[in-house]
């Protein structure tokens, strides 16, 4: 299971940063990436935000308990490529980090690449409608 919600918390997969308990063992798991992710743009985005996050001396919060679907305290993160685009470009951190113009070509790209996937009729509902069309 994937994290569900920008939020940090001990031991729960459904968080973006798992910290993991263990003696001397203990590390944190960053989950943001998937396997569709690029890795070097995901590593300098992290690197990014976590530099502005040392800059600002941001407090990371209380850390979430629970069930991460529930829990309403934190904001969801996003679960479609349009959605994690906007975030991407709402985001003057990233976007200075990238730079501007990487980052609106970029963007660009991404969502030509969400309109052409939205319009694209799928083998299923060409079977599924077809009687009716």
């Amino acid at each position: 299971m994937g994290p569900v919600r920008a939020v940090w918390a001990v031991d729960n997969r459904t968080a973006l940063i798992r910290a993991i308990p263990a003696g001397i063992n203990t590390h944190v798991e960053n989950r943001l990436g998937s396997a569709d992710a690029n890795p070097y743009l995901l590593a300098a985005v992290n690197v990014a935000a976590g530099l502005d996050g040392l800059a600002k001396q941001l407090d990371p919060g209380v850390p979430g308990e629970g069930n991460m679907f529930e829990d309403k305290r934190f904001a969801y993160l996003s679960t479609t490529l349009i959605e994690g685009v906007e975030a991407y470009a709402d985001d003057r951190v990233l976007v200075d980090a990238r730079g501007t113009d990487f980052s609106r070509i970029y963007t660009g790209v991404l969502r030509n690449d969400w309109k052409r996937f939205i319009e694209h009729v799928t083998d299923w509902e060409i079977r599924e409608y077809r009687e009716i069309l």
